[in-house]
C-alpha cells in the first residue's frame, strides 16, 4: 500500500467509527430510557417510572410486566416488582410469590427481568 493510501485510510476509519456510534446511540434513546441503559450492563433492567406513567409496564419475552410498583399511578402491579434485598441488590420479586406470603419471615427469590434467573434472596416480614 502506498503512503496516500494509508493516510486515507486511517481518517476514514474513524470518520466510520463515529458515524456508527451516533447512529447506535440515537437508535439506543429512542428505545431505552437512560436508566435502561445504565443497568443493561449489570444485566438488570429498570424501567424509566415516567415512561411506565405515560406508556405502562414494558413486558419480557414471556409476556410478564416488570419495574417498580406504581399502581398508584398506573392501577396495577407489575408481575415483577423491583425489589432490593438487605445486601442492597435489586432484583425483581414475583407478584405471585409475594401474594403467597403466609408465615411470619420468609425468603424468597429475586430475578432477572426475564422471570427466570435467580441473582439474589430477600427475606420478608410480615406483621
Amino acid at each position: 500500500m502506498s503512503k496516500y493510501k494509508i493516510l486515507w485510510v486511517i481518517p476514514l476509519f474513524f470518520i466510520i467509527s463515529i458515524c456508527g456510534v451516533l447512529y447506535f446511540q440515537k437508535n439506543i434513546s429512542n428505545d431505552m430510557s437512560r436508566s435502561e441503559i445504565a443497568y443493561i450492563n449489570n444485566h438488570l433492567i429498570i424501567p424509566d417510572s415516567q415512561e411506565i406513567i405515560e406508556k405502562g409496564y414494558p413486558k419480557n419475552e414471556s409476556g410478564q410486566t416488570y419495574g417498580p410498583d406504581l399502581s398508584d399511578y398506573v392501577g396495577s402491579v407489575p408481575d415483577l416488582i423491583l425489589a432490593e434485598s438487605e445486601d442492597g441488590i435489586k432484583g425483581y420479586l414475583k407478584k405471585t410469590d409475594k401474594d403467597s406470603i403466609t408465615s411470619s419471615s420468609r425468603t424468597l427469590p429475586l430475578y432477572l427481568q426475564d422471570g427466570q434467573t435467580k441473582i439474589a434472596e430477600l427475606t420478608l416480614k410480615t406483621k
